[in-house]
């Protein structure tokens, strides 16, 4: 009994701290709703900058971590979840705290509930990286012992297998960078070939960097049994012909290849002509692959981070021996950034050593870019190979200039333009423009030799961190003298850097800079410590009179010497007090970058920069507090030619003779005649002299009206906002690449009368607020061969947004068809829209949309069809109501489409039965508001075949009150029709599945009484719904649908990946299970967590057990229900909510299986009125032992426990433990 009451003790402790809770949830009522409203603004700012770092990460091609999808999805719903919450309470009028303390002590409580989780989840979203690279599918490694099937590599494989296979390719590339490799995977390919017998012979031979076309011929003799007796090349090549030529189907691999080699003076035939022989080589060069006439060549890269752990381990073998081992080698082969000859060299050194401090001096070394500090290893010499085969100095020192920038940046061409010409590696080029049509050969000869990667657009690049590694290796000789070091500590040593020429230092840790810098040599300087009051000492670049390339950032600086030969000053988020102290002693400088920057106090640009008469390129990006552009400094930089202020800077003034101004006039632009880049807001047309012209701009980023960020990595950006168009602007709209239309006066004009030609540009295209058409384009003035070259005026386009525009139709199908390239279609809010695509010739061609991935139409209540002639567009203004066919039809299709989402539009049937089977790629479908939709696929009676949807990953279907069906089964409608009162109408028949389907939200589906039909009685030899379609289904939402149950017994044994499940509002639902009478076997939610069940007043259990139910209809008074028994097991639930369970009197039955409860944390049950006493699964019933293991299994996961059955009156609750009554009713009033 003692025992018994220190339990009790304590779980009236308990109990007294939750009565003191549930109080506080009226008290703090209003306290609550600020703080819910603080955090959820608090959350919308980090899911902000979240959602930008994932879209930068996306358009690099990475892929982004799961939990960085979940949380922004988390998010997104929370952010819905508040909003609605937030508006009921608006919408609430409290009179009383006597007439309503219920609502009070709900709201109060939600939005603490909400509070917290808004807290969770704003902790959650720290995360040190959002994406990763996309793990690379283009080869099989093979160490030097074993080779290694890794997953990642199989469908580049199978791909090149069956190129051998196909008749019409005869000549496969394999290209990648030194130590990628390469050789292994064409060994596999050979060795694969033949054990298939797709050849009787393989014939392989290395060619390298210099060809010695003598021991090319003999090693591929070797091979084939040949012996070449021959004295001269061309009589063994005459000889190795001819072997070839036998009639056996042969490969021959060619591995190695620098550079084109003639294949005739070898004796290798052009295999067109040959059956069955083909050729396989390899390069690190794709133009040597084109040279050479290669027909499919597959690019090999990096192995991902699981890969490359996997091969690491097997090459240490037994040296890791402990989880602190593991950690630091997890870290040096992080290091190793996936490329396998690096792998296995740093392997090879570390794999007979246990000592802890040899690993962790290996990773010191890898992390500063050290590899030959490491005893025993070697710089990969199949890198440092590829760089000594580049041609041209000016080729290796852009090479080595990228290793200056930190690891895994993205690398701007821009930077490496201003570079090139600060250092003048690239020659007397002597114009911008021309230095960086040099920088981009460069970088792309790089490129296509695999020494640089492609960076997330065509304006910037990457550096794989092995190859920049082993870049700073080779920098570091004598003969550049680079020193470059990421996150010292402190300043290096003065042995280390008094004879450096280069020296990049990127760091967090120093906090302190040495008073005088002595580098006589030094003549590039690039400092970024980050720490922004990190202030400069005076004399810092004293000893530094070569100095030409100075690049800081993140620091604090005072003045700076006389540097006479500096031409390139880049002060990047830097703070000083006077500009004029930084510039007057630079009279070589030519260009000047003070991006992010400010200048304490007053803000204006010194009028000295007039004196820099060399200055070539001016930058004043995002200097957001620049209030004073000095009048007259632009006109004198005659020789500028690129100039960006800051899009936040509006102080133009109009120069007139009769009042002096204190700014710079946009007229000055007119003396600046090498300008080919600018960057600039307006923020009045009126601001703009007549015989301004920008004729000569070849980049540029201007908003005239409303300003706006140029966050784009296009060069060629324009926005008019709500001004009139002028003749001024027309040539930049030719040539722009993103043009934002918003509330523009004469747009039609501009539009139609071109007839959408002049814009050939054009990417991204965004039309806002513009009334004064019906439609976007006209049927363009094509050529003849437009159709063949696609080479029309939209050509390019790739993103199309239209918002809030009165028109009719968007485009003709000539310009439709004309959109090769279109990849994001948005229409929102166009209330007259008919029609996306109007065929006015009313041919009804089929168009294709090869590349759109994403469509989004949303408030288009008059939207009837995608695509439609003149005539039906005119039947249809004359009924309005005649729409009864499906929006999507066969004369259109989109063979990528992976998004599709459509909300409030007046469509009766999404898609036709032929169009629905085009859906290959389709991953989100989302349906809103869309009063008058009956069914989403129309019927075809004429067709039997199943609809497959095999990417479709997550399904919403929102507010749809007239759906009967997804699919729309004639037979069906038919039984309806006949029967109006029988409304059994199921959302889901064997007519669709959707085989990978994970996410599915339903809500206010009024008609829908059954999620599938009819599965207990599918024939036995086809698969039953539930495992096509819900196999792999993790979140189900199910709200306000007329549901009478949840799933059949098959379904739910088919749940295997259901993890949360919630279920609300559903009135007339019975059970979330329904019985089958002929099967007994028990459910097993394997990975359910989460249940959430609320407002489903005629529940009566979770699975509806027949025999219960036989039982209670015999006995009308035995009314005892429980939620839950023994016929369904949770072994995963963590989290269990229910709230207005009107008909459940126990939430257990005393059966219930341990292994149910065994990891719940949280039990939430709030206003089920009929249940009795404990509502917890703590019944007198139970036996001690079981009780106290299920309590020790409570405390250890630290479960919560609320139950509030009545507000009105909490004195009268009672609980039951143990088989021990205890009232409550005294204490609660102490």
């Amino acid at each position: 009994m003692e025992f018994v009451g220190k339990i009790v003790a304590k779980i009236i402790d308990r109990l007294f701290t939750s009565m003191g809770r549930q109080i506080g949830y009226v008290v703090h009522y209003k306290e609550n709703i600020k703080n819910l409203k603080d955090e959820v603004d608090s959350l919308g700012n980090l899911r902000g900058r979240v959602q930008g770092t994932v879209d930068r990460a996306k358009d690099n091609g990475e892929v982004i971590e799961d939990d960085v999808s979940n949380w922004l999805s988390h998010v997104h719903e929370m952010e819905e979840a508040v909003k609605i919450f937030l508006e009921n309470d608006n919408s609430m009028c409290f009179k009383g705290w006597s007439s309503d303390v219920r609502s009070r002590y709900r709201l109060g409580k939600e939005a603490k509930k909400k509070v917290i989780a808004v807290t969770r989840l704003k902790a959650n979203g720290k995360f040190d990286t959002v994406a990763h690279r996309a793990p690379a599918s283009d080869i099989w490694f093979k160490s030097t012992t074993d080779y290694e099937n890794f997953e990642s590599r199989r469908l580049i494989f199978k791909e090149i297998m069956e190129a051998l296979r196909d008749d019409k390719i005869y000549i496969i590339g394999i290209q990648g960078a030194g130590g990628v490799g390469k050789t292994k995977m064409a060994e596999e390919i050979g060795k694969k070939a033949k054990e298939n017998k797709l050849f009787d012979e393989v014939a392989m031979t290395s060619v390298s960097q210099n060809p010695d076309v003598r021991k090319i011929q003999g090693e591929l003799a070797d091979c084939l049994y040949l012996k070449l007796d021959s004295e001269t090349e061309i009589g063994r090549a005459g000889q190795l012909c001819k072997r070839l030529q036998s009639g056996k189907k042969i490969i021959v691999i060619i591995d190695d290849v620098w550079k084109q080699i003639n294949l005739k003076e070898v004796g290798i035939p052009f295999v067109d002509n040959i059956k069955g022989c083909k050729i396989v080589l390899t390069s690190r060069s794709s133009s040597v692959c084109h040279q050479m006439g290669v027909q499919k060549c597959v690019p090999i890269r990096f192995l991902s981070e699981h890969e490359a752990w996997a091969l690491f381990k097997k090459k240490v073998k037994n040296s890791i021996d402990s989880l602190e081992m593991e950690s630091i080698a997890k870290e040096v082969c992080r290091e190793c950034a996936g490329l396998p000859l690096a792998i296995l060299a740093v392997g090879g050194v570390l794999m007979n050593h246990k000592n802890k401090e040899k690993w962790e001096d290996a990773l010191e070394q890898l992390k500063n870019s050290r590899l030959n500090n490491i005893e025993g290893m070697e710089v990969p010499s199949c890198i440092e190979l590829s760089y000594k085969f580049l041609k041209s100095a000016d080729l290796k020192l852009c090479f080595l200039l990228c290793c200056l920038f930190q690891e895994n940046t993205q690398i701007s061409i821009d930077d490496l333009v201003r570079y090139g010409v600060g250092m003048r590696f690239l020659g007397n080029l002597d114009t911008m423009e021309k230095a960086r049509n040099r920088v981009h050969v460069l970088v792309d000869t790089l490129k296509t030799s695999s020494l640089l990667l492609e960076g997330r657009d065509e304006n910037l690049v990457k550096m794989h961190d092995v190859i920049r590694d082993v870049a700073i290796s080779i920098a570091s000789k004598e003969e550049y003298r680079f020193l470059v070091t990421t996150g010292a500590k402190e300043w290096p040593e003065k042995d280390e850097y008094e004879r450096c020429k280069v020296l990049s230092l990127w760091s967090k840790n120093i906090y302190e800079l040495p008073d005088e810098l002595e580098c006589p040599e030094l003549h590039t300087l690039v400092l970024d410590c980050n720490n922004p009051s990190l202030k400069v000492p005076n004399g810092f670049f004293n000893r530094m009179k070569k100095l030409n390339v100075l690049h800081l950032s993140n620091m604090h600086i005072l003045s700076l010497p006389k540097l006479v030969n500096l031409r390139m000053l880049c002060l990047n988020n830097c703070k000083f007090v006077d500009m004029a102290l930084l510039i007057k002693e630079l009279p070589k400088l030519e260009i000047l970058s003070l991006v992010d920057s400010s200048i304490k106090e007053l803000e204006e640009l010194a009028p000295e920069i007039r004196q820099l008469t060399h200055l070539r390129v001016l930058d004043l990006r995002w200097c957001n507090n620049l209030v004073i552009f000095p009048s007259h400094v632009i006109s004198n930089l005659s020789h500028l030619e690129e100039l960006c202020i800051s899009d936040e800077f509006n102080g133009w003034e109009v120069e007139t003779s009769k009042k002096k101004i204190r700014n710079a006039s946009l007229v000055e632009l007119n003396s600046l005649i090498q300008l080919i880049k600018l960057e600039i807001h307006i923020p009045n047309v009126m601001l703009l002299p007549e015989d301004l012209h920008f004729e000569s701009l070849k980049r540029f980023k201007i908003s005239v009206g409303k300003s706006f960020e140029f966050n784009s990595s296009c060069t060629r950006v324009l926005k008019l906002a709500g001004v009139p168009l002028k003749d001024e602007f027309n040539i930049l709209m030719e040539r722009t690449e993103e043009l934002y239309l918003d509330n523009l006066e004469g747009l039609k004009k501009v539009l139609h009368e071109k007839n959408g030609e002049g814009f050939s540009e054009l990417k991204y295209l965004s039309v806002k607020n513009c009334n004064d058409m019906n439609h976007l384009l006209s049927k363009p003035k094509l050529s003849s061969q437009y159709q063949e070259r696609c080479s029309g005026p939209l050509c390019k386009l790739k993103v199309l947004v239209v918002y809030n525009c009165r028109l009719k139709y968007l485009f003709s199908l000539t310009t439709a068809k004309g959109l090769p390239q279109l990849q994001n279609l948005t229409i929102w809010n166009c209330e007259c829209m008919e029609v996306v695509v109007r065929d006015d010739e009313e041919v009804m061609e089929k168009i294709i949309f090869k590349q759109l991935k994403k469509m989004d139409l949303q408030t288009l209540p008059n939207l009837r069809s995608f695509c439609d002639s003149m005539k039906i567009m005119s039947n249809m203004e004359g009924s309005p109501s005649n729409h009864g066919k499906a929006f999507f039809n066969e004369k259109i299709a989109f063979p990528v489409l992976e998004d599709l989402r459509i909300r409030k539009c007046g469509l009766k049937y999404m898609f036709s039965h032929a169009f629905a089977r085009s859906f290959s790629q389709l991953q989100k479908l989302t349906i809103k508001c869309c009063e008058d939709m009956e069914n989403i696929i129309e019927n075809d009676e004429k067709v039997k075949e199943k609809i497959i949807f095999h990417q479709l990953k997550e399904m919403s279907l929102k507010s749809l009150p007239n759906l009967r069906s997804f699919y729309d089964s004639t037979k069906m409608r038919t039984t309806v029709e006949a029967s109006p009162s029988n409304l059994d109408q199921a959302l889901f028949n064997d007519k669709v599945a959707f085989p990978v389907l994970e996410v599915l939200r339903i809500w206010d589906l009024k008609n829908i009484r059954k999620i599938c039909d009819n599965q207990s009685i599918l024939p036995p030899e086809e698969e039953s719904f539930c495992s096509n379609s819900f196999s792999k289904l993790s979140q189900l939402e199910v709200s306000n649908c007329g549901l009478k149950y949840m799933f059949s017994h098959a379904i739910a044994r088919g749940l295997s990946q259901l993890q949360e499940l919630t279920i609300a509002y559903c009135e007339d639902m019975e059970n979330i299970v329904e019985a089958d009478e002929k099967v007994e076997e028990k459910i097993i939610f394997h990975q359910l967590k989460e249940i959430n069940l609320e407002s489903l007043q005629n529940l009566r259990s979770f699975y509806d057990n027949t025999k219960m139910r036989t039982t209670v209809e015999a006995s009308p008074s035995n009314h005892d229900q429980a939620l839950f028994n023994d016929k369904v097991e949770f072994p995963c639930l963590e989290d269990l909510q229910i709230y207005k369970l009107d008909k459940v009197n126990e939430i257990w039955c005393s059966t219930v299986p341990n292994n149910s409860i065994c990891k719940l944390r949280e039990l939430i049950v709030q206003s089920c009125g009929s249940l009795e006493e404990t509502p917890l699964i703590l019944e007198n019933t139970m036996k001690l032992k079981t009780m106290d293991a299920t309590l020790q299994q409570f405390s250890n996961e630290k479960v919560h426990f609320l139950f509030w059955r009545n507000w009105s009156s909490p004195m009268g609750i009672s609980l039951k433990l143990f088989g021990v009554g205890i009232s409550l009713q005294g204490h609660l009033g102490k």
